[in-house]
């Protein structure tokens, strides 16, 4: 699903606390991913979450982790990808509007955004940050084998589950093998993530 505020039915902070509130502290967290990502803030939030939780996480792309879900799999202490699975890296970007001062102003904060993702892949990459940036700037899309050669990934485990998919008209690059479809309106109904 799409990351983002919980109040509006995504998949957001308050739905992981919650999650892992039930599980307790000294569980170890299986973490499945399949999304096209979100919002930034909700997404680094959930990467803390997880990557703070004391029993540890794994963490299982079982179609997609693009965009800000690439950063939340980060959280993994282990990161298993399926095979025909998909990771996305990308600049963050926003939809703006406003005098001149009010849209510097967004490009620092996108500036600073694009600044705290990368000191989180940072962790896990094996490349220097001017690699990284590289690969934002061209949104790079993975498959298993370069995810885990980069160190973005650990193993492939099983097949996708689905095939990958994000919402229409949002990414420049989208390779094949991944759908676009028309982003439907989330549900607001209570979500049971804790199994």
């Amino acid at each position: 699903d799409v990351i983002g505020p919980t109040s509006m039915g995504y998949i957001g902070n308050a739905d992981v606390f919650d999650a892992l509130v039930e599980i307790g502290k000294t569980e170890r967290v299986t973490v499945h991913i399949n999304s096209p990502g979100g919002s930034v803030d909700e997404g680094v939030g959930i990467y803390n979450l997880l990557k703070n939780h004391p029993g540890k996480v794994d963490v299982i792309v079982d179609s997609l982790a693009a965009s800000i879900a690439s950063v939340i799999a980060m959280a993994g202490e282990t990161i298993t990808m399926t095979k025909g699975s998909k990771l996305m890296i990308h600049e963050p970007w926003t939809v703006a509007m406003g005098n001149s001062k009010a849209l510097r102003k967004q490009a620092d904060l996108l500036d600073l955004y694009q600044s705290s993702i990368i000191k989180i892949y940072e962790d896990r990459a094996k490349l220097s940050r001017d690699e990284i940036i590289s690969l934002l700037e061209a949104e790079t899309w993975m498959e298993p084998e370069q995810a885990i050669a980069i160190g973005f990934a650990d193993s492939i485990k099983g097949c996708a589950i689905e095939t990958p998919a994000v919402p229409q008209n949002t990414f420049q690059n989208v390779p094949k093998g991944v759908r676009e479809v028309k982003l439907e309106k989330p549900s607001t109904k209570h979500r049971d993530h804790a199994k």
